[in-house]
């Protein structure tokens, strides 16, 4: 797995040397993708050689749909609301967005829902405990 992660940053930096004095940040993006891609393919090869392994193709369409959701949402934001509103407001209302179809299509499995409240109650438990009354 480290050798097939290494081949890919090696191939995302040599494309990065390769395409970014040629055509800027698109050369940038380009190698990038091309190097994450080879990643995931990599690791996707590796993993499917072991038989026992069963790819999760139900929580990939999950994912696929919420992101689309969310990105037809940011995109019309930027219609709506002028920079840099959009971009902050996007942020958020991005990730709403995406959590909340998530939700909708039912991609979180009963030990999800535990671990998201885990780190929830977790999470305002610290901030209560920083509030002083005085």
């Amino acid at each position: 797995l480290t050798q097939i992660l290494a081949a890919a940053a090696i191939a995302n930096l040599a494309l990065d040397f390769t395409l970014i004095p040629r055509i800027g940040l698109m050369g940038g993006a380009i190698g990038s993708t091309v190097g994450q891609t080879l990643a995931a393919l990599g690791v996707y090869a590796s993993f499917r050689a072991d038989k026992s392994f069963k790819f999760p193709y139900e929580t990939l369409w999950y994912s696929l749909i919420a992101s689309l959701g969310m990105s037809l949402v940011v995109y019309l934001m930027h219609f709506y609301l002028p920079y840099p509103w959009n971009l902050f407001l996007g942020i958020f209302i991005g990730m709403a967005v995406y959590t909340g179809l998530l939700i909708l299509l039912g991609a979180f499995d009963e030990q999800d829902r535990t671990l998201i409240r885990a780190v929830w109650v977790r999470l305002a438990g610290r901030k209560t405990k920083n509030v002083h009354t005085v």
